[in-house]
């Protein structure tokens, strides 16, 4: 099993993407890993990432964000994320989440 990063791909016409993001797509927060940066160690300064694994659909999709973010919006197993929010925590922005830093 791999991590996939990118922009969300459905096999979906365009017609229904649009008809789905107008519903608003959810995304059930399954685990949160450790990235698997494969036979290659982390760069040296590069952030820790952590790996999202989610559902949706009946789909699993994985996205690495920086653990730090993770860690500044609370995200849990079990919390189910918006759109929105998936996008927001892709781009670094994450808005709507919290953002006070955990300990």
């Amino acid at each position: 099993m791999g991590v996939k990063d990118g922009p969300l791909q459905s096999p979906e016409k365009p017609q229904e993407q649009k008809q789905r993001r107008g519903m608003g797509m959810r995304y059930q927060v399954e685990d949160i890993l450790e990235a698997d940066f494969g036979c290659e160690e982390r760069e040296e300064g590069a952030p820790l990432l952590c790996c999202l694994v989610l559902s949706a659909d009946g789909k699993r999709i994985y996205r690495n964000i920086p653990d730090e973010l993770a860690r500044k919006c609370a995200l849990t197993k079990g919390m189910v994320l918006t759109e929105e929010e998936l996008r927001g925590l892709e781009t670094g922005t994450a808005p709507g989440m919290n953002q006070s830093v955990q300990s």
